[in-house]
């Protein structure tokens, strides 16, 4: 940088030869996106910064619901309002020195408060619109930032709720209710 000769010699080069030019709208694309991702990867975990394990055999977030026993306690169904977009499948190994096989276990993303009481309790969590932007292709016609969901919904951006959410049926009864009573609360639950 310090060689006038040579920055000239640069400089004609790049004057008079198409292999000397740099293709700038793809260098400013390129930058821009990054930007985005860069943004995206530090804003959203701060309204969301949580990823709740909502165990084994659940399909959707939205289908997690605990069922209480009539009459004594309330329904939980914190992930009503979960879109697809704001779960993802993960891989949790049990114990391989027992031979326990690895576990696809749901994680949704999401508030660390909920919103509402009793039966009508959920915890917030990214919008269709936000995670359709999120991932989206950046070079389709409504463009996305092009990034992946694996990769951005890690324990490198977000925390782990710390207890699993997993349904289980008290023991000894097997009729269709669970036991709410034994599902954690996220904080801010009012009820």
């Amino acid at each position: 940088m310090s060689d006038w000769t040579k920055m000239s010699q640069v400089a004609g080069l790049s004057a008079s030869s198409d292999k000397w030019r740099l293709d700038n709208n793809a260098v400013v694309r390129s930058v821009n996106l990054a930007t985005q991702q860069t943004i995206y990867q530090a804003l959203v975990p701060v309204a969301y910064p949580l990823l709740y394990d909502l165990g084994t055999g659940v399909n959707h977030a939205k289908d997690w619901i605990c069922r209480s026993i009539p009459d004594i306690l309330y329904d939980k169904n914190l992930f009503q309002k979960t879109d697809v977009g704001a779960e993802v499948p993960w891989l949790v190994p049990q114990n391989p020195a027992l031979g326990e096989p690895v576990q696809i276990h749901l994680m949704a993303i999401g508030a660390k408060h909920t919103v509402g009481s009793l039966h009508s309790a959920y915890v917030p969590a990214p919008l269709k619109s936000l995670t359709d932007k999120l991932f989206g292709d950046p070079d389709a016609s409504t463009p996305g930032v092009g990034m992946y969901k694996l990769q951005f919904y890690s324990p490198q951006n977000f925390r782990v709720f710390g207890k699993s959410l997993q349904q289980t049926r008290p023991s000894g009864l097997n009729w269709g209710y669970w036991n709410c009573q034994d599902m954690p609360d996220p904080p801010g639950n009012a009820g």
